[in-house]
């Protein structure tokens, strides 16, 4: 059996008096835990940052400054007033993972910038883009209620739920809908350019066979 000197038994004693020493895990908010991992798929990718303090103030800070050009007090006012239930979900996470955090309210960020440039570019569009917010806050609001309240009450609740749900459907085929017809006039517009093409075909082939056989590049005006 072989001897353990007096410094190793320390040594492990000391280990042992560290580990015990460290405060126990935190435990996550429920909101936390449920808030789902949104991303948007079309957001650039932004350099890595160094560590958040969690602190909600200071997140919002790190995250903005990733966008420089924008008014962050009116993007927060806009997400607390369509986006309530994700920006309180948000400053929970901010106090036990704000790194986690700061990406997220990123891509809230970039979203909310989405919907809100169409104000001035399409307004149909973004008074749609409104009622979902409100539909989906809706469904949010009426799930909550249904999973505290018993009874009757929540006999209620899930009615109300339900209803929100059909609104929300109904807006989201609304979108779709617009999604589509955006969709067929592009084509046309493809398929009108293949015609022209096809048209032009000889001139187009003429064109680019001067292009490839010039000895030098034409004078430009």
């Amino acid at each position: 059996m072989p001897i353990i000197s007096g410094m190793a038994v320390l040594a492990m004693a000391g280990a042992i008096m560290a580990t015990l020493a460290q405060p126990p895990p935190i435990p996550e908010p429920a909101a936390a835990k449920a808030m789902p991992a949104e991303s948007v798929k079309s957001r650039p990718k932004f350099p890595d940052l160094p560590p958040t303090p969690p602190d909600w103030e200071f997140v919002q800070k790190v995250a903005f400054s990733r966008f420089p050009d924008v008014n962050a007090a009116d993007v927060m006012r806009f997400a607390a007033e369509h986006r309530t239930a994700e920006t309180r979900e948000l400053k929970a996470l901010s106090r036990i993972r704000p790194d986690e955090a700061v990406e997220r309210l990123t891509d809230l960020i970039y979203e909310l910038l989405g919907i809100m440039a169409l104000r001035q570019s399409n307004p149909p569009l973004y008074a749609v883009k409104i009622r979902q917010l409100k539909s989906d806050a809706e469904v949010n609001r009426w799930t909550e209620a249904s999973r505290q309240d018993a009874g009757e009450a929540r006999s209620l609740s899930l009615d109300s739920l339900r209803k929100a749900i059909e609104q929300a459907f109904d807006v989201r085929q609304e979108i779709m809908a617009a999604d589509v017809e955006a969709l067929e006039k592009k084509l046309e517009q493809l398929k009108a350019l293949v015609r022209r093409r096809q048209e032009s075909r000889r001139a187009i082939v003429a064109q680019r066979f001067a292009e490839l056989t010039a000895d030098e590049k034409p004078l430009q005006w």
